[in-house]
This record gives structure tokens, C-alpha cells and sequence, in this order.
């Protein structure tokens, strides 16, 4: 099983010159919260942008989105995955930088689509072959765990062990 197989093909993305009241109009109308940024000249991707994104620059900078560029609130380090990417890298990818989506690029870098842990949730629920329900799991654990801060407790460990029951560890 190929990343191609469970991509989202049908995708829009916001062009790196936009504000973000563009980027956020799109992701009302695609009913989303996540938009790659992509280099309209070349077509690749040179950023991401969550809904969480553009409540924070708004927040933070206190004025209209139509006045904050996308530039300014999107991941500018980008996480992808090429279109013949096993499964295995992308649970990978998505552990160690603790992302939930990632673009995925062509052979030559330009964006042709996105996956989500979500499609690789729904497609293990459906018994794909070499998608397994506690791969799946076990990424968004690893995601959602949340990070050491200096000062900060410990995580509970009656969670993390209720956690593991349900995973089945």
C-alpha cells in the first residue's frame, strides 16, 4: 500500500502571496482545517497552515486577517510525503514531528495531494491490507502526547495507562 492509495487528491491550497482572510475563506468553504501554501510559479509547497494558525497571528497581532499575510502564521518547515511512499515512513513522519496531515508531493516536489491521520484512520477501520488499527493508533498517541515543558508536571499515568489499555499494550 502506497500513500497514493489513500491520499486526498482533491485539495485546495492557498498561494504563499494571500493573507489569511484567504486562507481562512477556503478552509470554510472545503470545511477543513489545514491548507498547505504552495509557490504558484513552481507548484510546491513551502508552507502549511492550521485553523490554529490563524486564530494565533490574528490574536497576536490584533488586526484583520485581510491584513496578515499567509507568510506570516504558516509552518514554514514542511513535512511531506512523495506519492509512492509506504505507509510505514509516513507513520514515522507523523511521530517524530508530531504532525497530523502532510502534504504529498509528485516526483518533482509539486503538491498532489494530502493525508491525514484521519484517512489512514477510516481506511484501517475498513480492513485495508497493511494498515493496521494500532499503527494508527499508536501515531496519534505519539502525536497528542504532549511535550516536556520546563516546570511541568508529569503526565498522568493514569491516562497513559488507560491509554495503553485501549491500544492493548
Amino acid at each position: 500500500m502506497r500513500v497514493r492509495d489513500l491520499m486526498t487528491k482533491e485539495i485546495v491550497a492557498v498561494p504563499v502571496k494571500e493573507r489569511l482572510n484567504e486562507a481562512a475563506r477556503i478552509m470554510w468553504e472545503q470545511d477543513c482545517g489545514f491548507v498547505p501554501v504552495v509557490d504558484t510559479a513552481t507548484g510546491k509547497p513551502v508552507g502549511v497552515l492550521t485553523d490554529r494558525d490563524v486564530c494565533m497571528a490574528a490574536y497576536t497581532q490584533g488586526i484583520p486577517l485581510h491584513d496578515i499575510p499567509v507568510t506570516t502564521a504558516m509552518a514554514k518547515v514542511v513535512q511531506v510525503v512523495r506519492e509512492d511512499d509506504n505507509l510505514e515512513s509516513v507513520h514515522e513522519l507523523m511521530r517524530n514531528a508530531r504532525v497530523r496531515r502532510v502534504p504529498v508531493v509528485n516526483q518533482d516536489g509539486r503538491l498532489a495531494g494530502v493525508l491525514s491521520l484521519h484517512d489512514l484512520a477510516q481506511h484501517a477501520k475498513q480492513g485495508v491490507k497493511g494498515l493496521a488499527p494500532k499503527d494508527v493508533f499508536d501515531t496519534y498517541r505519539s502525536i497528542c502526547t504532549p511535550r516536556a515543558r520546563r516546570g511541568a508536571r508529569a503526565p498522568d499515568r493514569r491516562v497513559v495507562a488507560r491509554l495503553e489499555v485501549l491500544s492493548g499494550e
